[in-house]
Order: C-alpha cells, then structure tokens, then sequence
C-alpha cells in the first residue's frame, strides 16, 4: 500500500465504524433512546435531530428543536439516568417505548406506555416519531 493510498483507506474504514456505530445504536427502541440521551448530555443537537423521523423534522425546524431541548437541559440537567425502560412493539416497525428519568432517586420524568412515546423503524434503525412526547 503505498503513503498516499493509505489515508484514503483509513477514512472509508472510519466511515464504515461510525455508519455501523449508528446503527447500533438504534439496533433497537430501547438503543435508539439511549443514545438520544446521551447526545442530549452531551448537547450534540445535530446528531440528536437526526435520531429523529422526517415527519418530525418536517414538524419541528431544528432551530425551535434545538431551543426546547436547551430549555429541558438546563431544566433536567445532566445527571438524571434513564430507568425502567419498556418497550411495546405494535407492529414490526412501530413501537411505544416507556422509562423514568431519575435524578438523585427521585423520578423527575415519567413517560408511560400509555402517553404513547412512538419509535419507528425507517431504513434498518428506529427512529423516534413525532407524537405526544415530543418536544417540539
């Protein structure tokens, strides 16, 4: 492999980690919603915008996405830990996802089944829907 060929395989091996990292990543609901939350620790609003579903995004312009969750930030803070997460699956690409945000013990946030927080699967990953939860 000679000098110059050698940075161009390096990024296509890059490439492929971080495609194959993402899809892991939201392999499942449950996955899709952890990483979510710690992009949003993070306060890595592109990359969480893109967790999102077209509808949404179509629904909600990333400039008022990114104002609301800037607003549950330093509301919610950093430290809470996502707890008791359960998933229903409806269909083969549609589920309801429950779970807690917990800060210091105390359960700040409670998203039920019932409250209907909607994951669709679109292209291999589960995305999150525009629904009732939502923050936009």
């Amino acid at each position: 492999m000679t000098a110059r060929a050698l940075p161009i395989v390096l990024a296509a091996a890059a490439g492929t980690l971080v495609a194959a990292t993402a899809t892991a990543q939201s392999a499942t609901p449950r996955a899709a919603l952890v990483h979510q939350a710690t992009l949003f620790k993070q306060a890595k609003w592109r990359a969480m915008y893109a967790t999102y579903t077209p509808r949404f995004r179509r629904n909600c312009p990333y400039r008022r996405f990114v104002a609301g969750q800037r607003a549950a930030r330093r509301a919610l803070g950093t430290g809470f830990r996502l707890r008791g997460i359960r998933t229903r699956l409806e269909t083969r690409t549609r589920a309801v996802v429950a779970y807690r945000f917990v800060v210091n013990a105390r359960t700040v946030v409670r998203v039920r089944l019932r409250d209907r927080d909607v994951y669709v699967k679109s292209g291999g990953r589960w995305l999150d829907e525009h629904d009732r939860v939502s923050s936009c």
